[in-house]
């Protein structure tokens, strides 16, 4: 009796010392555990900042619509995020915010392809795009979108549309403006073509002194500004020699702000209208006429007579109002090269012209238009 008593008692005690290191095992395998999740979730966050890094410098980067309001702006301060402001068919704006997954993409590339994107609530979009990418450039940001039309939940008001976008500093954090008198005061700063950037420069030099320069050099520089020159050829009759004189020397960015080489003050180069650029843009030595439609057509044209009536109607073109922007079968394009290495692109649709993702009624589209088709019907004959 007393030898089973014993042996009773051995076997409760190695039970129990059993159950007692069970419980150790289980705590540390829980410990482990936890320590694992906070390591993954610290690394994540390492991972985030690291691929975020290279995007710090364009923080708050924004395309601007007509009137003044941000419309879309980039955040890279924690992550990278769009922030988008959205009327939903009535005047006051809406701010969604988007998550973009930068974790996969290769963060040296200067064009940024997202392929996962989520809403402020976690719900997966990356179906509803087809195609969401940013290329950065020294002052700027084009985003472009590409959405699946039939997987678009409201109305155009309520979404980020297909298109283009050129983002550009702005004064814009993480937080969105909260009244509208806050965004109308952001500066509004658009992308210009080489060729508009000199017009722009011979307008201004001629409204500071009087005088419009005949003769126009543009140097595009390594980090994406570019130095205009505006002068003149004068001949000495006495001696039949030719000497330049200079007018001014300038240095701007896309957007037309930069310094006057020569007193070294800061300057903003106004804006023109088109009818002004075609102006004061000078004399074209080259078109690029290019038609997309079911095929992709595109022409150089050369000769001097064709290039000056285009131009010359161009200056008469007028435009309207902004119209809603929508899918055609035909978009033409009209790229004018310089003897000063300038290009000036513009683009049309039914005649109506596209700017800035925005479209425009015009009145005189068919006299720019007619002296390209004649030449062309020549050319064909």
């Amino acid at each position: 009796m007393k030898q089973t008593m014993v042996i009773f008692s051995v076997c409760v005690l190695c039970g129990l010392v059993c159950i007692s290191c069970g419980n150790l095992d289980s705590e540390a395998e829980q410990t482990s555990v936890q320590a694992a999740a906070a390591a993954t979730e610290q690394s994540a966050e390492q991972t985030s900042d690291t691929n975020t890094a290279p995007y710090a410098a364009y923080n708050g980067y924004a395309f601007f619509e007509n009137d003044g309001h941000i419309k879309y702006f980039i955040d890279t301060k924690d992550g990278f995020r769009l922030h988008c402001f959205f009327q939903s068919g009535s005047p006051e704006y809406e701010e969604k915010t988007y998550t973009l997954d930068i974790s996969a993409a290769n963060t040296s590339d200067a064009v940024l392809t997202i392929s996962h994107i989520t809403d402020e609530y976690g719900r997966d979009l990356s179906e509803s795009f087809a195609h969401l990418s940013f290329t950065f450039y020294p002052d700027k940001v084009v985003m472009k979108v590409e959405r699946k039309d039939e997987l678009l939940a409201g109305g155009d008001s309520d979404n980020l549309l297909t298109g283009e976008y050129t983002l550009l500093p702005s004064q814009q954090s993480v937080a969105a403006p909260a009244e509208e008198e806050s965004v109308a005061d952001e500066p509004v700063h658009a992308a210009y073509d080489s060729g508009e950037l000199v017009a722009m420069a011979r307008a201004y030099y001629e409204a500071q002194s009087g005088f419009f320069a005949p003769e126009t050099e543009c140097t595009e520089n390594e980090d994406g500004t570019y130095t205009i020159h505006l002068y003149e050829i004068v001949e000495n009759e006495k001696e039949n020699t030719w000497h330049t004189a200079t007018s001014c020397w300038y240095t701007v960015d896309a957007s037309g702000r930069g310094s006057d080489d020569i007193t070294g003050a800061q300057i903003t180069l106004p804006p023109l209208s088109l009818a002004d650029t075609a102006t004061y843009v000078g004399s074209p030595v080259k078109l690029r006429y290019i038609e997309n439609g079911e095929a992709r057509n595109e022409w150089e044209i050369t000769d001097s007579k064709a290039l000056t009536s285009c131009l010359e109607a161009l200056r008469q073109l007028q435009t309207g109002r902004e119209t809603e922007l929508r899918a055609t079968d035909v978009e033409e394009a009209f790229i004018f090269e310089f003897q000063d290495g300038s290009v000036w692109g513009l683009s049309f649709e039914e005649g109506d012209l596209l700017k800035d993702n925005v479209r425009y009624e015009t009145d005189g589209y068919a006299a720019v238009k007619e002296p390209i088709s004649n030449y062309l019907k020549e050319e064909w004959q």
